[in-house]
């Protein structure tokens, strides 16, 4: 008995037969781009959190419990005790990450940082990123960001196959940043710098009053993880980075602190968007609302902390433990008043620049490092587990070199380039080096007996100040040299008036 074949099953086996040899090509690409990571060539991940300062995490010597799960990867991998920040805000300190190299040769300068848009500011495009090596090494790269300074705009995008900014409809609009700071220049007398930035500041807040600032861990941890359930059989660079605790210190509810004194409205007050009556003297802080700003603070660590842990009880669950090479650390750290300061990307003390970094992988036997590491050393540490160099201009060495055998001590080099101060500092083992370009003056340090850095003993010692200034007098030359010789990106968002009038307010 002769069966009858619809036209339809027909039309269907010969589209299949037409697919079949594309469709199995494409799966046999994808399994050869992306084959499963082992542990002689494992998955990459660098979770970083931002204005994390090293001493308010238990692992490192603060009383209050505001890090278990941060702590319990600090005693499984290798922690070091002092790791130094290339620079006490975001986006100096995420470039040095990425690139293995200083702001200034990068074109990051005190004239140009603090409006990135209209001086066409972004990371060089022919500058090698950790993401593109490693994707060259056959890694699938993908990032989750929320800090506004991390937007593709800036450059961070490059290399990475997937990059997303979690809860992107929040952030700020680029050309309102352009209106609301240049309207204000050009409305008759150019308004002084502090008036602009806080123009720009407000141009940040987004619409209706919700800031890019408070997209929590738990959004950005949500997204990663869906993410990785889909590609974990893939050897994959992911980068989490979560904003918490950055201003303002609003942790949810079961995170803040009972402060005596501060009842539950003053505590909402100082949870919210309050920083320009801080700096004016409008919020009236007495002892007890420095304490619950701290406390703040603390719970968003203590926050952040848990999506840690729900990202390394993943990794268990998955099995992804014994493949997976672990970095975390953080851009830099933050200030309650330790030098008369608030916040962030003013000083170079080390509570901006004492940031954790601990890492995690296969061989990697538990241990704690007291030599002097840098932001500069993170790519070529990662792109050494994937079995490459970086490229010949990073400044950074491998950590493993040094895990395997101390070599030299390592030089940390600093810089505060934030609107118009430009700070240099110089790390040589427990001796550190202050210097105020544009003041002159120097102060000079010797952690170990002073870690908190009061007692400056720059007159006690002047052949030690004369030679650590030597040694960054000589680097600040290097990076002058090659800021000099940086190609200057055509200027977008105004013409030469807009221009002129904001290089007249000091940009």
């Amino acid at each position: 008995m002769t069966r009858r074949v619809s036209r339809r099953t027909v039309l269907k086996a010969a589209a299949g037969a037409l697919l079949a040899g594309p469709l199995a090509a494409l799966a046999r690409q994808t399994r050869a781009a992306y084959p499963r990571a082992t542990a002689e060539q494992p998955n990459i991940l660098l979770v970083t959190i931002d204005a994390l300062r090293a001493d308010h995490l238990s692992s490192y010597g603060y009383r209050q419990r505001t890090s278990p799960n941060i702590d319990q990867l600090a005693r499984e991998g290798v922690q070091f005790l002092n790791a130094v920040s290339t620079a006490p805000w975001t986006f100096p300190a995420f470039s040095a990450i990425h690139t293995s190299m200083y702001p200034t040769e990068l074109g990051i300068s005190t004239h140009n940082a603090l409006l990135p848009q209209i001086y066409g500011q972004r990371l060089d495009p022919a500058r090698e990123t950790l993401a593109e090596r490693l994707a060259a090494q056959g890694y699938r790269t993908q990032a989750f960001v929320t800090n506004p300074w991390l937007f593709p705009e800036f450059g961070f995008s490059q290399g990475f196959q997937g990059y997303t900014v979690v809860d992107r409809q929040r952030a700020y609009d680029y050309d309102a940043i352009l209106q609301a700071t240049l309207a204000g220049r050009l409305a008759g007398q150019a308004p002084p710098a502090e008036a602009a930035l806080r123009q720009l500041y407000e141009a940040l807040m987004g619409p209706a009053g919700q800031p890019v600032w408070d997209v929590r861990g738990d959004r950005v941890m949500d997204s990663a993880l869906n993410w990785l359930e889909g590609h974990r059989s893939e050897r994959f660079f992911l980068w989490i980075h979560c904003i918490d605790p950055h201003y303002p210190f609003a942790p949810p509810a079961s995170y803040r602190p009972a402060v005596p004194g501060v009842n539950a409205e003053r505590l909402e007050y100082l949870a919210s968007y309050n920083e320009e009556d801080i700096y004016t003297g409008r919020a009236r802080l007495r002892p007890a609302d420095h304490k619950a700003l701290v406390g703040l603070y603390d719970g968003e660590i203590r926050f952040v902390d848990e999506q840690v842990g729900r990202l390394l009880r993943q990794l268990d669950d998955w099995g992804l433990r014994e493949t997976t090479f672990l970095a975390l650390t953080a851009d830099h750290g933050d200030e309650f008043w330790d030098h008369g300061g608030y916040q962030h990307g003013h000083t170079l003390y080390n509570e901006l620049l004492h940031i954790p970094l601990i890492l995690r992988g296969p061989g990697l036997p538990a241990r704690q490092v007291a030599d002097v590491v840098r932001h500069v050393d993170l790519a070529p540490t990662l792109t050494a587990v994937a079995g490459s160099p970086f490229h010949a201009d990073a400044h950074g060495l491998s950590l493993l070199d040094l895990l395997r055998a101390p070599g030299e001590p390592r030089l940390a080099f600093s810089e505060a380039l934030f609107l118009t101060s430009e700070k240099k500092a110089i790390r040589s083992g427990s001796q550190k080096l202050i210097y105020d370009r544009f003041g002159g003056g120097s102060e000079l340090y010797h952690l170990d007996a002073d870690p908190g850095e009061h007692a400056d003993l720059s007159e006690q010692a002047p052949d030690q100040v004369f030679a650590l200034k030597r040694q960054l007098e000589t680097w600040m030359a290097a990076n002058d040299e090659k800021y000099a010789a940086l190609p200057r990106t055509a200027v977008t968002g105004g013409d030469s008036a807009l221009i002129e009038a904001l290089r007249a307010g000091g940009y």
